[in-house]
């Protein structure tokens, strides 16, 4: 898991990979959100806005 933060837009990212579907997926969390997605992930994969590449 990574917290991805650009200073310039003010936007915010929580990424990881998956092993078991071997797969990446972005969270968007609201900023007051971010560590708990950061240390929670797959808790705010299944109410939100998951961005998926399976490359």
């Amino acid at each position: 898991m990574t917290i991805f933060w650009c200073p310039a837009t003010d936007d915010l990212m929580v990424g990881g990979y998956d092993r078991r579907s071997s797969v990446w997926f972005e969270l968007r969390p609201e900023r007051h959100s971010a560590l708990d997605a950061f240390y929670h992930p797959y808790m705010y994969v299944a109410g939100n806005d998951v961005h998926y590449d399976d490359r």
